[in-house]
Parts: structure tokens; C-alpha cells; sequence
């Protein structure tokens, strides 16, 4: 800037003394001087200015729209689940973000990246129109990850979030007592009768299994289904799922208060004879059932049935409550006793016959060797044959005087009696061989768990030649 003469005006080269116009004296001018105060604050009012723009800039990028649809981009393809957990937030209050719904948008997204790609496409869409100052489009979308305003930060910067919006699976079956499963927990019991129908939710976007599982300690079937939840037009999707288990009829004449056994396993199920519906039971596959019954000397096991889903209805038919080894250890008791019997008649002597025998047996044989010493003094018999008609027996019952249970089976015995004889129906074969029809009534001790012989009558009927025979002498 040029000096001018303070008293004419004229310019002045700065190395003069006097104006060489009017010869005034020129005095210089001091240098001014800026304070160290005001310096200070200059220097923090620039400080300030910049500070600002930095965080201006900073903050406009860090609150930018897409650097947050990046963030989420990035996170997704390094599979930080941290990050995921920070940048989503639920749609409601009811859904929670979590490291294992997280898991399953992850693996829907590995599984699916055409899916994964429209989700970002759909979230830079929505940001640019933000950027344009227009709001998205709000078609009702469920099952996905949209992009909202919300509000601003530190004044200057409008805020965004990543919202997941949930669905739910609206689960149809007509199974009872079935156990349902999404991702292998357990979210409800079917109702025990009727169609069940529920709403369960609400879930994460992605790739979910129902499964509907039905066992107990004896059988077991499961049915399961994959279900994608993405880009939903309604808020829950409709599925039926059916394991096929269902109830069926037996009609039982076998033994009341007998047990049912599904594939060998005892159940808890007491069957009656007649009719009695029984289940659930899966009848996807075959299924052996049978019926058991304990007696107090053995069970007893019906045949085997098989049901399915062809087959609603079985019928258990009755069979012999003394099986073939029972009847066999019951016909040696007899020959034992009636043997036994024999000796004592011979000897006079009651003491011998203890074993498998009632008092009444006692009473028995102490009469018939009364009878002897009078009638018959020289009596001797050899008990030889005893031949059984074991098909007309009758399946033992229960006696409540007796308190035990009872039957009674017909014996033709065969003795060899050469001084006189205790009766006859037939004679035998040879000399002093007689046949003498015998129904011999037994109970069973539970206390002691033994057949034994409670009495017998003297009894005329045929025997045939299929009926077995013991010999006996």
C-alpha cells in the first residue's frame, strides 16, 4: 500500500523524509501490533472452523445411508455376528435379535445369494430415495430387512436404522398329542382331540424347519418340513404338517385287564374284552401289538397283530390261560398225587401223601382207608396208566370261597386191583385191571405258588385214542 503526504495528498515513495510537493516532514508509522489475546483467539475461532467441517464431513459419511447398508453388506460376507447384532433392530417388541436367529439369516443368505443380493439392491432403492428427500414406497412386506429414518443425530445428520421385519408359521394338523419343533425347539403340544391350529412366532427371515414329532416309550414317528420365510406378502405362512398317527379299535375276547404291548414294549394301556379304542399310534409304518395277561402261575400271551394305515380295526381272540408246559406240569402233579395216593391206600397210612394236596385231599384218604379196613381188609392197588381228555378242561376261574383260582380235568386211571376193587367203569385188559373215570378238581396256593389237588369225584365218560396217556407202573 503507498504513503500519501498527509498535507497534500501526494504519493510518497517510502524512503523520504520530506514531500517533495509541499516539503511537510513525513513521519513514519509504527508498525501495529496484534495482541497475544486476540491472537488466541483467532487461532481458536479457526480451530473451531475447522473442527466443524471435520465433523461435517465425518459425520455426514459415518450417518450416510449407504455406509450403513454397506456396514451390513460387509458384516454379512465376513459372517461378523457382532456387527449384525449391532446394525439390526426388530420390527416389534416381540422379536428379538439374537446370536441364533442371527445364525439362521446368516446361513439363508450363504444358501440363497440371489436373495441376499435383492436385500441389498431393495435397502439402496430405499436409500437413494431417502437421499432425494422422498420416502420409500411402504408396501407391506414381511420376512425381510428395510431401511428407515429415524430422526437425527447431533442436529445435523438424519439417522438411519436396518430394520428386520419378522413373520410368522401358522402350523394345521389334525395329529393329537404330537410335540412340534421350529429349529429343534419345542414350541407347543398338539390339542389331544380335534384339528389343532395356531399362530407361532414371530421368526427371522430365512430358511426354518417344522417338525412334528409323536413318541412315547413305545413307538415313535416324526415328519418334518423346510419353510422359507423371505419377501412375504402377508405376515405368516399357512403349513400342514401330518406325522399319520390316529387311534384304532380292538375288540378283545381274551382276558380282561390285560396289558397291550406295541413292538414287545409293555404299555401302560389296560385292555377289557370288547370293544376299546385305543392311540395314538403312528400308522405310517407296521406296528405289532399283542395283549398279556399275568395270572398267578404264568402269563399268558395273546397272538400278534399288526396295524397300519390300512388296518382301523383287530380283534384279539381268547386262548388257553394254561399253556402247553403248564398243562404238562399239572399232569405230572396229578400222576405224582394219585401214585402217592396209591401207596398210602396200600400202607394205611395218611402220612404219606403231603405234597400238592389240600386238606380235603387228607380227608379224602383217610375215609377211603377207613372204608378199606372195613369193607376190603386185604386191599392192594397198582395205580398203571392214567390216560387225559386235556381238551375238554375248562380255563380256570376264580373261586371267591376258595380264594383261588379253580378248574377241574378228567383223568381215566388204569389200576391193577387183584383183591377186590375201589370202584370200576371199565374193565381193563388184562385180569384185575380196572378203568376208573376221575374228574380232579385243582386250585392254585399263590402263597406257596403250586397247583394243587383240592378233591375228586368218580366219573363215567369216554376217553378217545388221540387223548395222551401216561404209563405209570
Amino acid at each position: 500500500m503507498k504513503l500519501k503526504c498527509i498535507s497534500c495528498g501526494h504519493d510518497l515513495a517510502t524512503d523520504i523524509q520530506y514531500c517533495p510537493e509541499c516539503g511537510n516532514k513525513i513521519e513514519k508509522q509504527p508498525k501495529r501490533k496484534f495482541s497475544k489475546k486476540l491472537i488466541t483467539l483467532m487461532s481458536l475461532g479457526l480451530l473451531l472452523v475447522v473442527s466443524f467441517i471435520v465433523f461435517y464431513l465425518v459425520g455426514n459419511s459415518q450417518h450416510n445411508p449407504i455406509h450403513k447398508i454397506n456396514s451390513f453388506e460387509e458384516a454379512v460376507l465376513t459372517e461378523n455376528h457382532e456387527e449384525l447384532t449391532n446394525l439390526l433392530i426388530a420390527y416389534e417388541d416381540s422379536f428379538t435379535i439374537t446370536e441364533d436367529n442371527i445364525a439362521t439369516l446368516l446361513r439363508f443368505f450363504q444358501e440363497n445369494p440371489d436373495s441376499f443380493e435383492t436385500i441389498i439392491n431393495k435397502l439402496k432403492e430405499e436409500a437413494e430415495s431417502y437421499q432425494n428427500g422422498d420416502v420409500p414406497s411402504t408396501s407391506e412386506t414381511y420376512a425381510t430387512i428395510t431401511l428407515e429414518k429415524n430422526g437425527s443425530r447431533w442436529l445435523f445428520f438424519d439417522d438411519y436404522k436396518l430394520v428386520v421385519i419378522p413373520a410368522f408359521i401358522e402350523v394345521f394338523t389334525t395329529d393329537n398329542s404330537v410335540d412340534l419343533f421350529v429349529d429343534e425347539e419345542k414350541i407347543d403340544t398338539t390339542v389331544e382331540e380335534g384339528v389343532h391350529e395356531k399362530k407361532y412366532g414371530p421368526f427371522m427371515p430365512g430358511t426354518h424347519v417344522l417338525k412334528a414329532i409323536f413318541d412315547n416309550s413305545y413307538a415313535s414317528t416324526e415328519e418334518e418340513i423346510e419353510i422359507n420365510l423371505f419377501n412375504m406378502d402377508s405376515n405368516s405362512t399357512r403349513q400342514e404338517i401330518e406325522v399319520n398317527v390316529g387311534n384304532f379299535n380292538i375288540v378283545s375276547t381274551f382276558e380282561d385287564e390285560a396289558t397291550l404291548f406295541v413292538n414287545d414294549q409293555e404299555t401302560d394301556i389296560i385292555i377289557n374284552k370288547g370293544s376299546q379304542v385305543v392311540g395314538p399310534f403312528p400308522l405310517s409304518e407296521n406296528i405289532e401289538i399283542h395283549l398279556q395277561k399275568e395270572m398267578p402261575w404264568e402269563t399268558i400271551i395273546s397272538q400278534s397283530e399288526i396295524i397300519n394305515n390300512d388296518v382301523q380295526e383287530i380283534r384279539i381272540s381268547k386262548v388257553p390261560t394254561i399253556s402247553d408246559s403248564e398243562e404238562e406240569k399239572i399232569i405230572q402233579i396229578i400222576n405224582d398225587v394219585f401214585l402217592t395216593y396209591t401207596e398210602a391206600l396200600n400202607a394205611r397210612d395218611v402220612s404219606l401223601l403231603q405234597d400238592h394236596i389240600t386238606e380235603n385231599m387228607i380227608q379224602t384218604l383217610e375215609e377211603q382207608i377207613e372204608y378199606i379196613e372195613e369193607e376190603i381188609p386185604e386191599y392192594e392197588g397198582t395205580l398203571r396208566k392214567a390216560q387225559y381228555r386235556v381238551d375238554w378242561y375248562q380255563d380256570p376261574e376264580y373261586d371267591e370261597e376258595a380264594e383261588a383260582y379253580v378248574f377241574d380235568i378228567d383223568v381215566m386211571f388204569t389200576y391193577y386191583e387183584p383183591n377186590g376193587n375201589l370202584g370200576r367203569l371199565f374193565k381193563g385188559e388184562n385180569d384185575h385191571e380196572y378203568e376208573r373215570g376221575v374228574k380232579v378238581f385243582l386250585l392254585y396256593d399263590e402263597q406257596e405258588a403250586e397247583w394243587k389237588i383240592d378233591q375228586f369225584d368218580n366219573r363215567h365218560f369216554f376217553v378217545f385214542e388221540e387223548d395222551p396217556v401216561y404209563e405209570l407202573d
